[in-house]
């Protein structure tokens, strides 16, 4: 499950409209080769058939949880199955962007650190979810079990 992440949009402007880069143009200088749960990042979310690209909290918010925790991931396997994700899965889907996402496996009782990323595209997208609670807008990503390659790593 993804606990860290980098985007660099500065440097993968190319694979974007110039008209998007430039409505855009203070998100497009958003970097950051460490993002973790409770930071904000860019997601992208569609609006009455336009993509929107907007800054929101990595962590979705529910009154269940204990005081200052938040749920950042979420298991696709089982999103239609919770009751609290249901409903925002069909109807509050986002894609996230990153370049690189990082895994830890123990290691001589270490956690090694192991990236992640495709050598074919400098950018790629988790889909996530979001939520809109007073004014601010949190996410979560979906993520699954990993492949066969890439339990080998970790």
């Amino acid at each position: 499950m993804c606990g860290r992440y980098s985007l660099d949009l500065s440097s993968s402007k190319s694979n974007f409209k110039p008209e998007t880069i430039k409505e855009y143009s203070n998100i497009f200088e958003y970097s950051n080769d460490n993002i973790s749960p409770s930071l904000e990042a860019p997601i992208i979310i569609n609006q009455n058939n336009n993509y929107e690209f907007i800054i929101a909290k990595w962590g979705l918010i529910f009154d269940w949880l204990p005081k200052g925790k938040t749920l950042f991931n979420i298991r696709s396997e089982t999103v239609r199955e919770k009751n609290f994700t249901r409903d925002i899965v069909d109807t509050q889907k986002c894609l996230i962007p990153f370049n690189h996402y990082f895994e830890w496996k123990k290691e001589n009782d270490k956690n090694q650190k192991y990236k992640f990323y495709f050598k074919e595209r400098p950018i790629a997208y988790f889909l996530g979810v979001f939520q809109k609670l007073n004014n601010n807008i949190f996410f979560s990503i979906l993520t699954r079990q990993a492949s066969k390659s890439g339990q080998k790593f970790i």
